[in-house]
């Protein structure tokens, strides 16, 4: 019980985030991870906590339950179960609308870009983090729209130089499917839109 009120308290406090909450080598792992793994360990605990009761009980007949006490127990905790299962799927579904991707390649000091892209029916938007050499969190440098939820880092419709700490990064659309980006140096060590 304790892990699904986890998971629901996780995906519930992590809506409507979108930073980069930290970067592992070249992984920017996911907060649906976390929820999905206590949804599903909470889960297997509850299928074997009757096992785990019979087996006491048959050892110690002194802690049986009468019905009355199952029955209660089964109530209190099919909607906890169900409130869980509900916001899992809502932050899987949130999560597979958006997507993380540390670009290649990264500065001679090690600086590295990291963008997030999301696209919803036909609307597409994201933001670009730097993250100097060292550090986990990304910082936010800029962002873009698109037309016709066109993700333009999936797509492949950029380009990132070095000119040595600081990125020169380009992001096109395609025929249609326009990006509105404005290509400005994103320097590592202060924020860019700092100037």
């Amino acid at each position: 019980m304790l892990s699904l009120c986890a998971a629901t308290a996780l995906v519930v406090g992590g809506l409507g985030s979108h930073k980069v909450p930290f970067v592992i080598g070249g992984v920017v792992p996911r907060l649906w991870w976390a929820f999905l793994f206590l949804h599903v360990t909470g889960f297997v605990l509850l299928c074997c906590a009757p096992f785990a009761r019979w087996h006491q009980e048959e050892a110690d007949p002194s802690l049986r339950r009468s019905p009355g006490d199952a029955v209660l127990v089964a109530v209190a905790t099919v909607p906890v179960y169900l409130v869980s299962l509900a916001a899992v799927g809502a932050g899987l579904l949130l999560a597979t609308i958006s997507s993380y991707s540390v670009l290649a390649p990264a500065s001679d000091g090690g600086c590295r870009v990291v963008v997030r892209e999301g696209s919803l029916l036909l609307l597409a938007a994201g933001e670009v983090y730097l993250l100097s050499a060292g550090e986990v969190r990304g910082r936010e440098v800029s962002s873009y729209w698109a037309d016709d939820g066109y993700m333009p880092f999936s797509g492949g419709t950029y380009t990132l130089r070095w000119d040595g700490e600081t990125a020169l990064l380009d992001v096109r659309g395609v025929s249609g499917q326009e990006v509105s980006y404005e290509s400005v140096p994103l320097h590592c060590g202060r924020s860019s839109l700092d100037g």
